[in-house]
C-alpha cells in the first residue's frame, strides 16, 4: 500500500520540500495534490499555511530525455562507424602549383613566401619562410 502524508508549510514550495524529505523520496516517486495553498495576512494576523497531501507513487515516473539517453548514444555511435565506414577517395590527377593556381610556379613560391614572412614578422616571431614546388604541391617550411 502506497504512503501517503499530509504536511504544512509557509508555502507549497516549502511544504513539498519538507514531505519530500520526510518520506525520503524524490519528486518524481510522488504524486502531489495541493489541499491550501496557505495565505500570508497582513502582519502575520490571519496567515494560514499552506498544506499538500503525498501519496508515494507504485513506480517513479522517467523523464522521457533519460529513457531517450541510451538511444541517443546508439545512434551517435551508429553515426560515427558509418563515417568511418565512408572510403576516402584519392583524387583523379595531382595538380601542380601551376596548373592549381593557373600561373607560374616560381610566381606562386614567391607570393607564399613573401605573404608568411610578413605575417611572421607582424606577430613578433624570428624565422624564415621557403616555398618549394613538389611534384604534388607546394612544401612550405
Amino acid at each position: 500500500m502506497a504512503r501517503v502524508l499530509e504536511i504544512e508549510g509557509e508555502t507549497v514550495d516549502q511544504a513539498l520540500y519538507k514531505g519530500l524529505e520526510a518520506m525520503k523520496l524524490s519528486i518524481d516517486e510522488v504524486e502531489m495534490q495541493v489541499l491550501d495553498y496557505g495565505k500570508k495576512g497582513f502582519m502575520g494576523l490571519g496567515s494560514k499555511l499552506a498544506r499538500v497531501r503525498l501519496t508515494e507513487r507504485e513506480e517513479a515516473i522517467v523523464p522521457d530525455f533519460i529513457l531517450n539517453k541510451d538511444k541517443s548514444k546508439e545512434q551517435k555511435k551508429e553515426k560515427r562507424e558509418k563515417k568511418a565506414d565512408k572510403k576516402e577517395y584519392e583524387p583523379i590527377e595531382k595538380l601542380s602549383s601551376e596548373q592549381y593556381f593557373g600561373a607560374d610556379a616560381q610566381f606562386v613560391e614567391n607570393e607564399v613566401t613573401e605573404f608568411l614572412t610578413g605575417l611572421i614578422s607582424q606577430v613578433g616571431v624570428e624565422g624564415s619562410v621557403k616555398a618549394v614546388e613538389k611534384d604534388n604541391g607546394l612544401l612550405v617550411n
